[in-house]
This record gives structure tokens, sequence and C-alpha cells, in this order.
């Protein structure tokens, strides 16, 4: 026996299904119980109809398979393409993760020294831009295909200043040279495909797909136009879309990434909009806090109090390995990761790409001169210096503040590993930051960017350094309503309590002992 109880937004999204006719798109409140809401709804859907539940990845896919009814296809966008792909391309095409770096080396082997040389320092910001330009739907020139977006300079330019490549102006042009090249040679080979040709190669070549009478898709605020592609190659004409997210919750513009994404699925769809905006996850007292930033948020009516509120003063012992610490930037979390470990508290920093990219970069400035000083008269640091100001000039320059921004904290990053961990060479400085940052589980205190904690939650969610929400380099409407979606995203990660905390007011046991005491 069914005893969910549907609130009045999950009724009306319930009357939708079963009453309504055309599409939709659900706005989903952090902590809605989005899942229960939609696999309620999938279960008034005819059996004879064809239905489609398109999670944001395999794990949710997989959990959600024994969810919902037995007519319902449950699985994400890219095992969509793959099924049409492999049906077109045959038995004999096969999965390849690391089809683009196969590519590049194979390109790299008889190059010039210039390409080399490219190679050499670029690698990963080229292979990465493959992938966006796959994401974007570029038609290379050369292959006969129509593409989503135009494939020029100007368009290859803005992806790598809009992703925040660190690619120096004057290697701009050979870099996309060669990556033009790589998507190309990509393009062209039809029995191997990696993750992102999934979606691509299917799209690219008009590949045909079996239609569903009803698609669902989640997450629908970060969607990018290969996804939207599929979404309309999927479904039958006719047929009913329902879109599940939270432009709140896109935060993703900094990158890039396409933050009126739901505005486009309503246009292209047709969608009608319905609310979902009652949290199940946030107390009482946290609703209220995320209220400033998202009026329509509601806290459940049975909902518990939990609490918000500022440390003054605390010690390493007060946290435990089931808190959430979060951070707008990366610097702080490094500064209070080194600070926890000092004091026997195992951390993980989550975000093994951050890491990788602050190696990146050390290695660029560096040459890849392996054991370089970092100290001293052309070293490291007087590098990292030269490359800020030369970066933050430039993006300041052209107006973009959120580049500068993540370019100052990635020098900042930087070098609180150098003075936290006192290493004197490169490589002692390269090993310290991928022992470090970590996304294997464990018991250990959980530290993250807010970007990377997007879809985690805590009983205890601590929020370090607050006052750099919003950024002081946010200055258009765009940039600072990511900022308020930042924000809002932090605070309700909270089960129970909110903290607000800053790094500097960490003390040891017997100061904060001797200080209670006191007060």
């Amino acid at each position: 026996m069914n005893s969910f109880k549907p609130s009045k937004y999950q009724q009306a999204i319930n009357d939708f299904i079963e009453k309504g006719a055309g599409c939709a798109i659900i706005e989903a409140v952090a902590g809605s119980g989005k899942t229960t809401t939609i696999v309620n709804a999938l279960k008034l859907i005819p059996t004879t109809q064809k239905v489609a539940f398109l999670a944001f990845n395999k794990s949710i896919a997989v959990e959600l398979k024994a969810r919902v009814p037995s007519h319902v296809d449950a699985m994400t966008l890219n095992s969509m393409g793959h099924r049409a792909w492999s049906k077109y391309a045959g038995r004999f095409c096969k999965i390849d993760g690391n089809k683009t770096r196969g590519i590049l080396q194979s390109m790299f082997e008889y190059a010039d020294e210039d390409t080399k040389r490219c190679a050499h320092d670029y690698r990963s910001e080229i292979g990465r831009l493959v992938g966006l330009a796959k994401a974007n739907g570029i038609a290379p020139t050369g292959c006969g295909r129509r593409g989503l977006m135009s494939d020029t300079p100007d368009v290859w330019r803005d992806m790598i200043e809009s992703h925040d490549m660190d690619i120096v102006d004057a290697d701009i042009a050979p870099v996309v040279s060669i990556a033009r090249e790589a998507l190309l040679r990509s393009a062209q080979i039809k029995d191997v495909i990696d993750f992102d040709d999934q979606l691509y190669m299917t799209v690219l070549y008009d590949v045909p797909m079996f239609r569903f009478d009803w698609l669902f898709v989640d997450e629908a605020q970060d969607l990018s136009p290969i996804q939207h592609a599929l979404l309309r190659k999927a479904l039958r004409h006719g047929g009913r879309l329902v879109a599940v997210g939270d432009p709140h919750q896109a935060i993703y513009g900094f990158r890039g990434a396409d933050s009126d994404s739901m505005n486009r699925l309503q246009q292209a769809f047709d969608c009608q909009r319905l609310p979902l905006s009652m949290s199940y996850r946030c107390p009482q007292n946290v609703v209220h806090y995320a209220q400033r930033l998202v009026s329509e948020i509601e806290a459940s009516t049975t909902a518990e109090d939990g609490a918000v509120m500022c440390w003054p003063l605390y010690t390493a012992k007060d946290f435990n390995v089931k808190d959430l610490v979060i951070c707008r930037n990366t610097k702080p979390l490094i500064g209070m990761a080194y600070s926890l470990i000092r004091h026997r508290v195992p951390v993980r920093v989550l975000g093994r790409e951050i890491g990788n990219g602050l190696v990146s970069l050390i290695n660029k400035i560096d040459r890849r001169k392996k054991g370089r000083k970092i100290h001293g008269e052309n070293g490291l640091i007087d590098r990292l210096d030269s490359w800020l100001a030369k970066e933050v000039t430039r993006a300041v320059a052209k107006g973009d503040e959120a580049k500068a921004e993540a370019s100052e904290d990635k020098y900042n990053t930087i070098m609180e590993f150098v003075n936290d961990s006192g290493v004197e060479r490169t490589d002692d400085l390269i090993a310290e930051i991928e022992r470090l940052f970590s996304d294997e589980a464990g018991d250990k205190l959980t530290l993250s960017t807010i970007h990377k904690a997007k879809g985690l939650e805590a009983d205890r969610v601590f929020l370090l350094e607050p006052e750099l929400l919003p950024s002081r380099r946010a200055r258009k409407d765009w940039q600072r309503q990511q900022e308020a979606n930042l924000e809002y995203v932090a605070v309700t990660r909270a089960k129970h309590t909110l903290v607000l905390i800053r790094q500097n007011d960490m003390v040891a046991p017997q100061v904060a002992a001797a200080v209670r005491e006191v007060a």
C-alpha cells in the first residue's frame, strides 16, 4: 500500500501528468524530494506509454531502476545516445575513454617543434577543449556535417576564455589549431567512441533514435547544447517532456555553462512551469536563512527547528568526520586543511580536477623542469607573481572579472601550499597538492568548494569565510545572480545545523578551555 501523501505542489504535478497536456518544467527547490515526487508521478502514466527517466549520472540511474515502474526506462542521456550510436555503427563499435588522448599522441609524434611545445605545455587543456567542442556541438570544418555551433576562431577563443583555461594569448591560435584537427579526426573515427561521443556523434550524424512518449530529465538547469539536441531527437512528435531542475542552483556560469538552460527548454518545448517549493532536507531555521536568497523555498510542516549559528571560537576537536566544510574559494580550504592536519584531524579536500589544474599551472610556469626552486630569484614564486599580474590585467581589460578572481584563487591556493607545507622544490610541491586533493571516501572530515559540494548534504555544514560571498568581482547582473545561487547551494546542504566560521578563529583546545572558563 502506498502511504505517500503528496503536498499541494506534488498534487499539482500529479494532476498535470494524469489530466494535463503538453510539456512542463518543474522548478524544484533544494531538498524538495524531487526524485520521490517524480517516481510517484511516473506510476500515473499508463503502461502502454514509452517512458524514459534521464538521470544525472549512472549511479543515480542504477538506483532509480529499482524504484520506477517496470515500463519506465531509467538511464542517463549518455546511455540513450550510446544505444542509438551502437545500433548505427554496428557491433564492432567500442568505447575508449582515451580516444582523444590517443589521437593527440599520434598527431604529436611527427609534429613540428612549435606543435610539440604546445602539446607539452597544454596537453590537458587541448583534450578538455576538444570535449567542450563536442558538448557545444561544433562540427569541425571538413567533416561534411552541420553542427550546433560554428567552427570559427572566435567560438574556440570564447570557450577558452569562458572556461577558465590558462593559455597565454600567443599560444591560443596554435592550441586551437591542434584541437580543431583532433576534433576532426575524432569525428571521422566511427568505430571507437568516448564518453563525449555518446552524445556528440549521435547528434552530429543525425542518427535515428528510439522516440519516447514521455521524457523526464533531471538537473535540467545544467544541460549542455548537445544534450538539448538529444532530447529533441528522442521525444516523439506530440510527446511530453518533464524537465526537473532548480535555476537557483545553476552555479557554473563562471566556466561558461549555460545558466539559461531551463528557459531555453521552455521555449523549445513550449513548457508550462510547476513549482516544487517545499524542502524536506532543511530545518525551519535554515530555510528561513535561505529565504533571503530564494523567497519561494518553504520548510516542511514537520521540519524540526534546526539552527543557524556563528562560531566566534572553535577547535579542531569540535568537528567530526560526518561534518561538511565548504567555502566559496579553494585557498581558505587548504589553510583549514593544514590547520586540522596539524591537530591530527584526518581530512580530504574534494576536487581531484582542482588539484590537477594547480599542478598543470605549476608545470606550465615551471616549464616542467622538475625540481626547480620555489623561492629566490626566478623561482616559482617570481614566475607566479608575473603570471598573476598578466592574467588579472588581461581579464579586467576584457571585463572578465570571474576570470580575474579564478586566477587570484589559484595563485593564493598555491601560495597556501607553499607556506603551509614548507617544501622548497616544485616536485615536492606537486606531490603535496596531489596528496591532499582526493575524492576518496573514508573516515575523514570532508572539505569542499561550494561548486564541488553541489549534490551533497550533511547534518552539520560549516560555511568557511562567509564574507567571500558575494565575490567582490561580481559586477554584472548574471555574475551577482551566480553568487546568490552559490550561497543558496551552500546553506541548503545542511540537514540540521548551519555554522558560519572563519579560519583564523580556530584555536588550540587549551586556549578555548581558558576562554570558555572565563566566559
